[in-house]
């Protein structure tokens, strides 16, 4: 088998064939076409939570995408019909990649080391600044929140409707957040590169302004053979007695930074908890947060797989919130 390391991610990331290679353009040779192929198949096959594979013949797409991954030619050809036949089970946290591109792939609100300091949302085909974060390139520039962003170095919505890679399930709102991502992947970048953003102001007057990206904060290591993530956290009160609350990702498991965050506006008597921006991550770390709100042991779902089904549970956990109520948005 050729020296290349990717990834399958069902549910969890399964590393298959621990070795090294940069080389995306290498020509595979039929067999070890073939040989990926079939550890791929298996591992869905062996895996997957439903063994009816969402109402798909798995043995069928098999057959379907053998000759196609037989006579394909490139290394990016190959594990984009891989990742085709994933996606015919219309099953998200579904894919192959190879590690080398794991970065470039990964979500920009926690592994890319360089910001503005602005989110944006796709709201009726505008792209538009829901969030500028203090202190930042933005903030310091005249962009606000709401303005419509018109271009992003040269390129429009159009532009990246056409290059956005779209990963199941299909419905309208996965399709709308990955194009999201897409975008933000031209917002944020390298430290000290810059990006023009054309936008229009609260007069509708087309403006433009240069920013250059500012390192984040010191990133951490999850695994290592994952990119650096870039976790933030803050909170602060917006009145003598409602608090707000802003991170950008359930990670580390332990959520460490945000539980400090958390302390010290636990005694608003209003929480709000802003998740726009946040990009999911671990339970274990959703567990330690919910902990702080809950009075008692509570079920909040099952884990089922094709052999057995667990209740898992939510138990209170150190200082708790005292607040009388809380908003998640």
């Amino acid at each position: 088998m050729s020296k290349i390391t990717y990834i399958i991610t069902l549910s969890t990331f399964l590393l298959l064939n621990s070795c090294l290679s940069q080389d995306h353009g290498k020509i595979l040779t039929e067999s070890e076409r073939l040989d990926l192929l079939n550890q791929v198949w298996n591992t869905v096959n062996e895996q997957f939570y439903d063994p009816h594979f969402n109402g798909i013949n798995w043995q069928a797409t098999y057959e379907q995408y053998k000759p196609l991954i037989a006579n394909s030619s490139q290394t990016d050809s190959l594990f984009t019909l891989l990742n085709k036949m994933l996606f015919e089970l219309n099953s998200s946290h579904c894919g192959i990649g190879l590690h080398s591109s794991l970065k470039n792939n990964a979500s920009p609100y926690i592994f890319m080391d360089g910001t503005i300091g602005i989110d944006i949302r796709v709201i009726d085909s505008e792209i538009i600044i829901v969030k500028v974060i203090s202190n930042s390139s933005a903030a310091l520039s005249d962009l606000k929140t709401g303005y419509e962003i018109k271009e992003i170095n040269g390129l429009s919505l159009v532009d990246f409707k056409k290059t956005t890679n779209y990963k199941p399930p299909f419905n309208k709102r996965n399709k709308k957040f990955h194009l999201t991502t897409e975008i933000l992947r031209h917002i944020y970048g390298k430290p000290e590169s810059s990006v023009t953003i054309d936008y229009l102001d609260e007069k509708n007057n087309l403006k433009s302004v240069s920013l250059i990206r500012t390192k984040r904060k010191e990133g951490i290591s999850l695994v290592d053979w994952m990119p650096t993530l870039f976790v933030e956290s803050e909170s602060f009160f917006l009145t003598d007695n409602i608090a707000y609350l802003r991170f950008n990702a359930f990670q580390p498991d332990n959520l460490e930074h945000v539980i400090d965050d958390l302390k010290k506006v636990s005694f608003a008597k209003g929480l709000i908890i802003d998740f726009r921006g946040n990009d999911g991550g671990s339970i274990e770390a959703m567990k330690r947060l919910v902990g702080r709100f809950v009075s008692k042991r509570i079920k909040y779902g099952t884990y089922s797989n094709r052999y057995e089904s667990n209740a898992d549970f939510i138990v209170p956990l150190g200082e708790q919130f005292k607040g009388k109520s809380c908003c998640f948005s």
